[in-house]
């Protein structure tokens, strides 16, 4: 395996679960209950499958969309202003550089919302390749992104392993030709995942080099 390629959203940041308390409470404020099931297939893809914000609107006229947008974005800051990345995750960029092994970004957000939190987290120089939203036509689950990020690393895909968090992300990956391995965050740990993949709870304690060289035998697709 000569690379490996990191999902950014819930995979290395929890922004999922801010992301979703700060619906829920959009929701809550007007007496609502926010639809978790519809929500769901947004998780790792774009909005365009469910903009909870439309949801909302359509079902209330006296709710201006540009203002529970603002409400939205300001308390999805706000819960992540404190929010470290995931477990693991900084320890595994650095142990997979110290052993001369690719690292890429594939994310279905935009570069000028991940690059921020890269810059942040103190990481951005850890990618060698980075592709998002902007740079392709369709986001996860189509394969694009992975496909793209492949070339940009000079890597066959059956040579990359890509790290998800969503059941959306794990199937681009296994549609671009990668192993994948799954690590779920809390709201996505009770989705349903597609076959072919690897689990863990979280990229603490790997010993990258071991584990690189034996994925390349047929997922087991069991949670550790």
């Amino acid at each position: 395996m000569k690379a490996v390629i990191f999902d950014f959203d819930g995979t290395m940041v929890d922004t999922e679960r801010a992301w979703y308390e700060a619906y829920v409470g959009l929701y809550r404020q007007h007496g609502r209950e926010f639809p978790f099931h519809l929500y769901a297939k947004t998780v790792g893809t774009s909005a365009d499958a469910f903009d909870p914000v439309r949801h909302l609107c359509d079902s209330d006229a006296s709710i201006r969309p540009e203002d529970a947008e603002r409400a939205v974005e300001r308390e999805h800051r706000r819960l992540l202003d404190e929010e470290p990345l995931r477990p693991g995750v900084r320890a595994s960029l650095q142990e997979l550089r110290r052993l001369g092994v690719s690292i890429g970004l594939a994310t279905s957000s935009r570069r000028a919302y991940v690059e921020p939190f890269l810059a942040k987290y103190g990481i951005q120089s850890f990618f060698d390749a980075i592709a998002t939203a902007d740079d392709v036509s369709q986001v996860k689950p189509h394969p694009e992104l992975y496909q793209l990020a492949c070339r940009r690393l000079g890597v066959a895909p059956a040579e990359a392993l890509a790290i998800e968090d969503s059941p959306n992300g794990a199937r681009a990956a296994i549609a671009a030709g990668l192993q994948v391995l799954c690590v779920p965050n809390a709201i996505t740990e009770h989705m349903p995942f597609p076959e072919g993949c690897r689990f863990r709870s979280s990229l603490e304690g790997i010993d990258w080099r071991s584990f690189l060289t034996t994925i390349a035998e047929r997922p087991e697709g069991k949670r550790e």
